[in-house]
């Protein structure tokens, strides 16, 4: 017959047999380091590609809520300065 187990028993046995999970720190890319890869992007493809990225990084409703404020304003700098650089490139 089995020994029925409690939830404390239970629990101590899964945490020993999971890996450490480290404190996720969501960190929200600088305006100034994206600036620099939208001048270096040589391309309306590269232009889209890296709205992407920056979208799947710091979309307001991908990071914790106590950074959303911030990712928003990031998101939208981003966007004007991307959309401008898009501008340019359609001018050439």
């Amino acid at each position: 017959m089995r020994k029925p187990y409690d939830a404390a028993t239970i629990a101590s046995a899964y945490a020993e047999h999971q890996p450490e999970i480290a404190t996720i720190t969501h960190k929200i890319p600088d305006f100034g380091e994206i600036a620099a890869d939208i001048v270096a992007a040589r391309s309306a493809e590269e232009l889209y590609r890296l709205r992407r990225a920056l979208a799947l990084a710091a979309h307001p409703d991908r990071v914790p809520t106590d950074a959303r404020a911030d990712a928003e304003r990031l998101m939208a700098r981003v966007n004007a300065a991307i959309d401008e650089a898009l501008a340019r490139e359609r001018v050439r």
